[in-house]
C-alpha cells in the first residue's frame, strides 16, 4: 500500500489504548460504498490486504482511513 497522505503522531508513554481495543473501535466504522445521494464516504480500511484494520510492528501502530468519492460524468459537468 502506498500512501497519498500520511500523518504521524507520537502518543504519550502512558497511553493506555491497546491494538485490540483500537481494532474494535475502528471496526465500528468501516469504509462503505457511497449510497444513492452521498457524494463521499469515509471509513477505516485494512492497510495490509487482510481482515485486520490495525497493524502492529514493534511499538508502532498503523491504521488507514479510506475515502470513496463519486465522480460525475463529463456530460453532467459540462451542462
Amino acid at each position: 500500500m502506498w500512501f497519498k497522505n500520511i500523518f504521524i503522531y507520537r502518543l504519550p508513554e502512558n497511553c493506555a489504548i491497546t491494538a485490540e481495543a483500537l481494532q474494535e473501535k475502528l471496526a465500528r466504522k468501516p469504509l462503505m460504498p457511497c449510497s444513492g445521494l452521498d457524494k463521499q464516504s469515509r471509513g477505516w480500511v485494512s492497510c495490509r490486504n487482510d481482515d485486520r484494520l490495525v497493524h502492529v510492528a514493534n511499538k508502532h501502530i498503523l491504521f488507514a482511513l479510506g475515502v470513496e468519492q463519486k465522480l460525475l460524468p463529463a456530460s453532467i459537468i459540462n451542462r
